[in-house]
This record gives C-alpha cells, sequence and structure tokens, in this order.
C-alpha cells in the first residue's frame, strides 16, 4: 500500500479507480488539484498523488472531459511566453533496433501534413501484404492520432506498430500492440508508409488544403491503393491478400 513517500503519477490515478473517483468527486465539489492533494495527504490516502499529478491526469486523455471543473477551465498547461519551449520526450520509446523481423502483422504509421491547414491525414501501412489506411483528422494532437490509430489497427490482426518521433504519438503505449520508434530523421526506416505516402500526394499535393477533401475522396484512395495488383504480391492486390491470409478484423473490404 502506498504512502504519501509513494505518491500517485498521472497514470496511476486512471489505473485506481477509487483514486479517479475521489479526484472527479472534490473537483465537481469546486475544489483545485492542490487542494484536492492536500485533503488526500491529510485523509492519509494510499494513493496520495501530488497537484502535478492531478494536473497531468486532467490534461491526459483521461482527463481532459473534467477540466471544465477548474476554476478557469483550461484545457492544457499554459506556455510561457519569452522561452522556446522544451520538447518532450517520447513516454516509453522502444527504437527500432529492437524490433525483429517484419511478418505479415506488422505496420507502419505516419502522417501527412499541409502547411495550409491544421488537417492532417493518418496512415498506416502492412509492408508485407501492402495493404494501407487512411484516416482525415482535424488536427495533429496526440489524442486525436491516437484515436484514429486505434481505429485501423482494431480492423486488422496486427501486432507491432512503427512510427517516426513526432509528437503526435505520444500515446502509442495505449495502443494494444508493440510500438517502435525510428531514429530520428530516418524515415527510409519504415519505407512502405512512405511509398504509400507518395501515392497519397498524387490526388491530395502539398501545397493542397487537406480540409477541402472529403472522407468519401480519401476512401476512394485507400480503395484505389488497396485494390490494384502487385508484382510484389505475384499480381495480387492487397485486399486479396489480406482476405486470403484472414488479417482483417470485422472488415468488408472493396
Amino acid at each position: 500500500m502506498r504512502t504519501h513517500e509513494a505518491r500517485f503519477n498521472w497514470s496511476d490515478i486512471h489505473l485506481n479507480k477509487e483514486c479517479e473517483r475521489y479526484i472527479i468527486e472534490k473537483l465537481k465539489q469546486g475544489f483545485p488539484p492542490q487542494v484536492i492533494s492536500g485533503r488526500m495527504k491529510q485523509e492519509n490516502k494510499p494513493w496520495y498523488s501530488s497537484k502535478t499529478a492531478i494536473y497531468d491526469w486532467l490534461y491526459s486523455m483521461y482527463g481532459q472531459k473534467y477540466c471544465k471543473y477548474l476554476p478557469y477551465k483550461r484545457y492544457g498547461r499554459k506556455r510561457r511566453r519569452g522561452k522556446k519551449t522544451k520538447r518532450e520526450l517520447i513516454p516509453f520509446r522502444v527504437n527500432i533496433s529492437k524490433r525483429k523481423k517484419l511478418t505479415r502483422y506488422d505496420y507502419e504509421g505516419d502522417a501527412v501534413v499541409s502547411k495550409r491547414s491544421k488537417y492532417a491525414l493518418i496512415v498506416i501501412h502492412n509492408p508485407k501484404t501492402m495493404y494501407g489506411d487512411i484516416r482525415r483528422v482535424p488536427n495533429m494532437k496526440p489524442h486525436t492520432s491516437f484515436l484514429s490509430f486505434r481505429e485501423m489497427l482494431s480492423s486488422v490482426v496486427a501486432h507491432s506498430i512503427t512510427f517516426d518521433n513526432g509528437q503526435e504519438n505520444r500515446l502509442h503505449f495505449h495502443l494494444k500492440v508493440r510500438t517502435f520508434f525510428c531514429d530520428p530523421h530516418a524515415p527510409w526506416q519504415k519505407p512502405g508508409v512512405e511509398n504509400m505516402n507518395r501515392f497519397i500526394r498524387k490526388y491530395i499535393p502539398k501545397k493542397k488544403d487537406i480540409a477541402n477533401y472529403s472522407d468519401k475522396f480519401i476512401q476512394e484512395i485507400v480503395d484505389k491503393y488497396n485494390n490494384t495488383p502487385r508484382e510484389k504480391l505475384k499480381w495480387k492486390t492487397p485486399n486479396e491478400v489480406m482476405k486470403q491470409q484472414k488479417l482483417f478484423r470485422n472488415k468488408k473490404s472493396t
């Protein structure tokens, strides 16, 4: 059992439902995090959490909806003016050197962005079956990217996915697959998804606003990509290979 000396961090708060319920109840009573932390200590709670841990939990995907109970209803940390923002490291990052030989269950992930818009495309690609999928998203926030990757990976049999080091991938450890990261500035380490990105750019050039392309149009790109025969697949299509090898989960492919 934890004491004051063994404080909970934000992920511990989410995993301990009693602690999470206590914080939510106090927030609804109008208590700010520093007061909640102080009450925990005063009441000798075994899951004592510092005010920093409570703020971290609030600003995570699990606590965002309770930020409305904060006195200033802030949904993220306030940036300091006049100083460069320190780039945060990706938590629980495992380098690609730890990845074993690729199999049909391994994927690569990436994002296609536009300088003219906050909209982006979240992309996954399987180097062995050459199957790919795309989701259009309104921003590149970690939670937004995480939801798209989770949705796409849930439709296929996937054991791992390899990312670059973009901050949009910070929530990778919540995906139910192993995750790996390329070396900095080494996109060639995930060549399959890079090739798919070039295919996407034929239909959505770099200088175009992604917001102007509908989800239907994006799906047409996906269908064209997955229904094109490939020499590497002995002139079968990615969709055909995925179906033959039973790599779809409850997905109707065309």
